[in-house]
């Protein structure tokens, strides 16, 4: 599998959204104008928040993961504390198509709706195709400070979930019993 990121017309991420997210933080995101709203904290789980980026290059800093995001279930529950980072598990190739969609993003202020795919090399796994559909949003707060917000989603989710240690999550958790339990 090539690594690639193929440009989706934003009117997808409105018309015909892969995820409620996705549909429901572009909504958001332009009934807003781009300001911080309260939409953001429903749909926490999901999303990734990034600082604003600054040049194409290089990929933004991860702020906040949401348990239930592709982030959390590619980097796992200790993203924070290790030294684990995106694009450490990326191919090289990967890492700069990915961030440019960020840097179009922030640069342009405008929301950006792609395809990425590229095989990440995980720990314990091994190599794992990724392909997920990104809609990147660039929000400010009431004092002007940019970051951006990032929900991605899989065209198969439990295709790829079964791909992905997910043990990090909280064992206590409904959303964990839920999944693990049957009916």
């Amino acid at each position: 599998m090539a690594s690639r990121v193929e440009t989706i017309p934003i009117s997808h991420a409105e018309l015909a959204p892969l995820s409620p997210a996705e549909g429901m933080l572009f909504k958001a995101w332009r009934d807003h104008g781009g300001m911080l709203c309260d939409e953001l904290v429903t749909f926490a789980d999901d999303i990734v928040m990034l600082e604003n980026c600054r040049d194409p290059e290089t990929p933004p800093k991860l702020l906040v993961i949401g348990q239930d995001s592709l982030c959390a279930r590619v980097l796992g529950s200790n993203w924070q504390n290790g030294t684990s980072k995106t694009a450490n598990k990326m191919p090289v190739a990967a890492q700069s198509l990915v961030s440019e969609g960020y840097w179009l993003a922030a640069n342009a202020n405008e929301p950006i709706l792609d395809y990425v795919t590229f095989v990440a090399g995980l720990q314990d796994i091994g190599e794992v195709p990724i392909e997920y559909q990104r809609l990147i949003l660039p929000f400010k707060n009431g004092q002007g400070i940019r970051f951006m917000v990032t929900v991605s989603t899989p065209p198969d989710p439990n295709a790829l979930s079964r791909k992905l240690d997910l043990r990090y999550r909280n064992a206590n958790s409904p959303q964990t019993r839920n999944r693990l339990l049957p009916g």
